[in-house]
């Protein structure tokens, strides 16, 4: 705190040498890099973290978000998992946990788990689009398209201009040999 980084992970190091199975300055060491963006050695010391402390909800979510965010989609499942398990998550964090699960369980053809989660975040999110957009998605995987366009249209609702949603109707349309679509690809 005082601005002594350099001392203070020494300091860790110091401390990770004396005794390594101590994981507090682990801990300071890989949020210090993931904060930095290292995330490469951030990822090494949180996951010896999570992997001894299953119940360490913070570091599964930040687990979590790495995986995701490298397309890991199974190890973010898990992780995302372990921090609704285990964590006191609020309604911003949940939502944007289900949003990630959902999408990273989409990736991995798990539908019908991907469905309930962007189910459950669009209650959260009344005004959002992304769950109705991923909800649509995981639709059209399932040839459900009639489910797909009640998602769509009510994204349009929030979102009149949204280009991703008005391809997505207009594509829909056209498979289904429907003249509507020329209307949503001219949008």
């Amino acid at each position: 705190k005082s601005g002594k980084i350099e001392d203070a992970l020494n300091s860790f190091r110091d401390a990770i040498y004396s005794d390594s199975s101590f994981l507090a300055p682990k801990f300071e060491i890989g949020m210090y890099n993931y904060k930095k963006g290292n995330i490469t050695t951030a990822t090494g010391y949180l996951n010896e973290i999570g992997s001894k402390i299953q119940f360490y909800a913070e570091v599964h979510l930040i687990l979590g978000d790495i995986n995701y965010n490298n397309g890991y989609y199974r190890e973010a499942i898990d992780h995302f998992n372990k921090a609704f398990e285990f964590g006191f998550i609020g309604s911003k964090t949940e939502y944007l946990i289900r949003i990630k699960r959902a999408t990273s369980y989409f990736n991995t053809y798990s539908f019908n788990d991907a469905l309930e989660d962007a189910e459950a975040a669009a209650k959260l999110r009344r005004n959002s689009t992304r769950p109705l957009i991923l909800m649509a998605a995981i639709n059209i995987k399932k040839a459900d398209y009639d489910s797909a366009l009640t998602q769509l249209h009510r994204a349009r609702s929030i979102a009149p201009q949204n280009s991703i949603i008005l391809f997505q109707i207009g594509s829909i349309y056209y498979k289904q040999e429907d003249p509507r679509y020329t209307k949503y690809f001219n949008q």
